[in-house]
């Protein structure tokens, strides 16, 4: 399945784009500021969350055209039996006041944003993922969970559900009088959501790093793991483990109230990961050997899906050719077109269209 039509309608500096496509490659050629990577972004909000560049809907309307008083995208899947149309998008009123973005499934509107998965699956690698391994554990995180939730639907309303009760929490323990009943059901609470959200994480990490080892590949293949607080807690137990989550969040209560955060939990977790050959953390790296591993783990994630899930997949890559070297460029067209997954490509040199296209089975826009 790919998607076989786009259409993007008010979407930042595209007033209006109607895409036909037929073909497992689509190459967007142009020079910077045309609008490249916008159409990757709107393909993004054909998943869960705000698109790839984590935008509100009022950063999306176009803002060359008053008259404009939406922003739409909507793609045809092309499924061979019975194609599927998916539409997202906002609305503005008389008075300027945004709508609750919407969903739509065959013109039938969708409650949760969470069914898109059952459609279709959205990776992307854009220039800021590139530091992933530099960036703070918080970006770190928000990158598994992502990765997470491709593979557990449900792993996005568990992390939503934990951060409202962890604000719960704290503002209740920090108060001179507080009810301990109450408090003691909004822990027990935490820890099954603490623990359901360790085991997705790890068992999505397990995943990957099993398709890491099985799977044949010129690119780096880092050793990753989980640390963090609750992960080297729970290493060692093997049962009970809400119970004694919830011990260990009682027993915090005072040091937590004092703080003003939360100093045990999933939202202290990071990702490590290690060069497979030198054995030195990534962000001790090379950009190009940080760049390998990331795609590495994409790659990986991508073949694990394929795996489990008849979902398809569909690739975003937004100047992801740039620093890689022709061996490297060369490597990865191999693995995309291996793959079999739609793959959507910016750049703003004409040399990688020559390198991609001579499987002549690319669509360039």
């Amino acid at each position: 399945m790919t998607i076989s039509k786009l259409t993007l309608t008010g979407f930042r500096n595209h007033i209006s784009l109607n895409l036909s496509l037929n073909s497992n490659f689509v190459v967007i050629c142009g020079q910077n500021g045309v609008g490249k990577t916008n159409v990757l972004e709107a393909i993004s909000f054909l998943a869960p969350g705000k698109g790839f560049r984590n935008a509100g809907s009022e950063d999306i309307f176009n803002k060359n055209d008053n008259r404009l008083n939406e922003w739409a995208v909507s793609a045809e899947l092309e499924c061979g039996y019975d194609d599927i149309r998916i539409t997202t998008g906002c609305k503005l009123d008389t008075y300027q006041n945004i709508s609750r973005r919407i969903i739509k499934v065959n013109d039938e509107l969708s409650y949760k944003s969470s069914e898109l998965l059952n459609y279709l699956k959205v990776i992307w690698i854009t220039p800021q993922t590139d530091r992933i391994f530099l960036e703070s554990p918080g970006v770190r995180r928000k990158f598994l969970d992502r990765v997470t939730y491709n593979f557990f639907p449900l792993h996005a309303s568990h992390i939503v559900n934990y951060e409202k009760l962890v604000r719960s929490r704290l503002k209740i323990i920090q108060q001179s009088k507080f009810d301990e009943i109450w408090v003691a059901a909004l822990e027990k609470q935490l820890a099954t959501l603490n623990f359901q959200i360790y085991q997705n994480r790890t068992n999505c990490l397990n995943m990957i790093k099993e398709s890491l080892n099985l799977n044949s590949s010129n690119f780096l293949k880092p050793s990753i793991g989980l640390i963090g607080s609750i992960d080297n807690f729970l290493i060692d137990i093997k049962n009970n483990e809400v119970e004694q989550i919830q011990e260990k969040l009682k027993s915090n209560r005072r040091t937590d109230a004092l703080s003003g955060r939360t100093n045990f939990g999933i939202h202290k977790s990071d990702i490590e990961a290690f060069h497979p050959i030198k054995h030195i953390k990534a962000d001790q790296c090379s950009t190009g050997e940080q760049k390998a591993m990331l795609i590495s783990i994409i790659l990986a994630q991508i073949k694990s899906i394929k795996q489990i899930s008849s979902t398809p997949v569909i690739l975003l890559l937004d100047e992801v050719f740039s620093h890689l070297d022709i061996n490297f460029r060369q490597n990865l067209i191999e693995e995309l077109f291996a793959l079999e997954v739609q793959a959507w490509i910016t750049t703003a040199n004409e040399h990688i269209i020559e390198e991609i296209n001579y499987k002549k089975n690319v669509v360039l826009i």
